[in-house]
């Protein structure tokens, strides 16, 4: 089964909790005489993180203090 995507503006103050890109698609499973299967799973258009809830994953941003992956993340002085 080939997988889509399918683009999304949902939630427009999206930003990626790993790479910080604006943008989204919706994860979709191509069926072969069906229409494609739309499922829970979106991905990030600039690094293709998965997550199931674009709001959650923006707020985890804002909430570690800094980008995963990055020198900020985390409590300060350790």
């Amino acid at each position: 089964m080939p997988i889509g995507q399918e683009k999304c503006v949902d939630y427009p103050g999206f930003e990626c909790a790993v790479c910080g890109h604006r943008r989204f698609y919706r994860i979709l499973i191509q069926r072969e005489h069906q229409p494609a299967y739309r499922t829970a799973f979106y991905g990030c258009v600039g690094c293709s993180a998965m997550f199931t809830d674009p709001y959650k994953f923006t707020q985890s941003v804002q909430s570690a203090g800094g980008k995963f992956g990055s020198s900020t993340y985390g409590r300060s002085g350790s």
